[in-house]
């Protein structure tokens, strides 16, 4: 799986910018959920094109900015744009940092990705120093709800599997060591048509959040058709994007 993340976000790269509007909204709002002020390590797990990085300026500063992600290209493109972090292609899994290194760890619409977050969640939390700052925004299920149910009932294709809202809430509750709030907010995109929709999501590597598509024809047909039947409104498509935010502090000093 990890591959295929690696390749669909790596062909996604040069598109991604312009493409992943609801990821560059999560990403604002995951900065904001921070304490304005100025941090000495901060880690941005995932960091794709730079999103976050993209917002953590003016009240927000730091001595050390890493910026990590599993795709190569991602962190090529993000160097385009920014200068201040230190890019490092790794997976977010399996950091490769001493533990209690950062005042400050982010993560934006990338830990969904994770093949056992059970583990590598409560595990990454322990990076973060007594005191320090975490701020993670992850899909869940309810994301792209509409292309999941058309896609059951046509045959034209399988979602990748999105925990629920309770699965983060209790990895974090099982932390004694955190403070933490929570939210959960709903992004709605629109497109002309079926085929705009699918093309725009492409562009954001789409292909890691399908198992299996089949393109025939009488099944395309049978999609595009449902689709419209069901989420069209004034002749626009709907996507809805669902997002969990969870942001605290780590106790201690």
């Amino acid at each position: 799986m990890k591959s295929l993340i690696r390749s669909c976000f790596g062909r996604a790269a040069g598109s991604y910018y312009d493409a992943a509007s609801v990821q560059k909204d999560v990403a604002r709002i995951c900065v904001l959920n921070c304490p304005a002020a100025h941090y000495g390590n901060v880690l941005d797990i995932g960091s794709g094109v730079g999103f976050v990085a993209e917002n953590f300026n003016g009240d927000f500063s730091s001595t050390n900015y890493f910026s990590l992600d599993l795709t190569l290209p991602m962190l090529v493109e993000q160097q385009k744009r920014f200068m201040f972090p230190v890019m490092l292609a790794a997976d977010g899994e399996y950091l490769p940092f001493r533990k209690k290194s950062f005042d400050l760890l982010l993560s934006s619409s990338a830990m969904q990705w994770y093949m056992k977050p059970e583990i590598s969640i409560p595990e990454t939390l322990e990076f973060l120093k007594p005191g320090g700052y975490f701020s993670f925004s992850v899909f869940i299920k309810g994301t792209l709800g509409e292309l999941e149910d058309v896609s059951r009932r046509t045959g034209f294709g399988r979602m990748h599997k999105l925990e629920d809202e309770r699965f983060y809430l209790n990895l974090f509750e099982g932390i004694k060591s955190l403070d933490f709030s929570h939210e959960v907010k709903d992004f709605v995109t629109l497109h002309p048509g079926v085929r705009e929709f699918l093309k725009a999501h492409k562009m954001t590597g789409a292909g890691a959040s399908s198992e299996k598509m089949c393109f025939g024809k009488e099944s395309y047909r049978k999609f595009v058709s449902e689709y419209e039947r069901l989420y069209s409104t004034d002749g626009m498509i709907k996507s809805t994007f669902r997002s969990l935010f969870i942001y605290g502090r780590k106790k201690g000093i």
